[in-house]
């Protein structure tokens, strides 16, 4: 129970206790910081829980620095598997445009909200409040977006 730091691969060494990919359940959140040229994947699931994925543009251990989408769409296999096989019902995504998000989800057969966003944020998926929370990263009081779970709706959105 708490919160659950998902950062990128290259930065997982730097967090002790953190991961590139989580499943946060109703008592959970799950951060994600400093999202600048990477993408944030969370599947919003029936049962309550949340699954996230940080993906780095660059590459990290185990990555590949000349394949972000490559990266990207072996994560999301990843969230698959926390699944437990229980429906997902939403796919938000935030972060570098760089990415092709619907060949990167192909597989999930949902379309996403996606968001694309100018400057380094950090996200927070909060599934008590059913709440994402995207704020600047260089001030924690600069709100940027929330949208509520029940609000998200597939398509593009910048900020």
């Amino acid at each position: 129970m708490g919160d659950k730091l998902v950062v990128e691969p290259a930065s997982v060494p730097d967090h002790p206790g953190s991961t590139s990919v989580a499943r946060g359940e109703a008592s959970d959140r799950l951060i994600f910081p400093n999202v600048d040229s990477c993408l944030a994947i969370v599947f919003i699931m029936a049962d309550d829980a949340v699954i996230g994925a940080h993906v780095g543009q660059y590459g990290g251990q185990g990555f590949s620095v000349h394949d972000p989408d490559g990266n990207a769409t072996a994560m999301v296999k990843d969230m698959k598997m926390l699944t437990d096989g229980k429906k997902i019902l939403q796919v938000f995504t935030l972060g570098d445009g760089f990415f092709n998000r619907r060949n990167i989800l192909a597989d999930v057969k949902i379309d996403p909200v996606i968001v694309y966003s100018r400057v380094s944020v950090d996200i927070t998926v909060d599934p008590k409040l059913r709440v994402i929370t995207v704020v600047a990263n260089k001030k924690k009081d600069d709100k940027k977006a929330e949208w509520r779970f029940a609000e998200l709706r597939p398509g593009t959105i910048n900020i």
